[in-house]
């Protein structure tokens, strides 16, 4: 069961792009974010009230990079790409995030890895150029832009996570994700009102 699970979640996670890439024809990406992170913090709030873990937060400063750089920068950016990029290539490298994660890690962290992980990594790293073609200069090359400050600030929000624990052991994770859920929609609404919206919202 945890294999059909765990397979049933990919096909999920990953048609998500198709849908979002078929909506952005009737809403601007802005908007689109908005509500998107306005469904899932309805749910979340639900969530953490029925479990009582409705918390003071340890620290609002992490609670707001957290929800800045794991939830609202990647989903933006994400959105944006799905824009100018077909939904295949913006899933593969906005999902490289693993590679950013890594790197990340070893630059803030000073995480420490064997050499011989450096060739993976080098060769994610020729994979994500001949997956963009900077060389051919399109609109789509601005998609993959896009696509990639997605992985590279959603990585940017594993590592800070990593710091967070480390700090705050005790701190409940119904209760962080709350927070983090709480400058998410702050951040996005923001950016929604802040920038003009692109196109009439269209209901069918």
């Amino acid at each position: 069961m945890l294999y059909i699970a765990f397979i049933l979640l990919i096909l999920g996670w990953s048609y998500t792009a198709i849908v979002t890439k078929i909506a952005l024809n009737y809403i601007d990406p802005f908007d689109f974010t908005l509500w998107r992170v306005l469904v899932g913090f309805f749910f979340l709030f639900l969530i953490t009230a029925l479990m009582r873990k409705l918390e003071r937060p340890k620290s609002l400063l992490w609670a707001f990079l957290l929800g800045l750089f794991q939830n609202a920068l990647p989903v933006i950016f994400y959105n944006l790409a799905l824009v100018y990029s077909s939904a295949g290539k913006v899933t593969v490298l906005g999902y490289i995030m693993p590679f950013w994660t890594i790197l990340l890690e070893r630059l803030i962290l000073n995480t420490k890895f064997e050499k011989f992980k450096y060739i993976p990594i080098g060769l994610s790293f020729v994979g994500l150029i001949l997956i963009m073609q900077p060389w051919y200069f399109r609109s789509s090359v601005l998609g993959y832009i896009f696509a990639v400050l997605c992985g590279v600030s959603w990585g940017a929000g594993n590592v800070i996570s990593v710091i967070i624990w480390e700090k705050y052991p005790h701190w409940d994770v119904f209760s962080l994700t709350f927070w983090q859920m709480v400058f998410v929609v702050l951040i996005v609404a923001f950016f929604s009102l802040l920038l003009p919206s692109s196109k009439p919202i269209h209901i069918n």
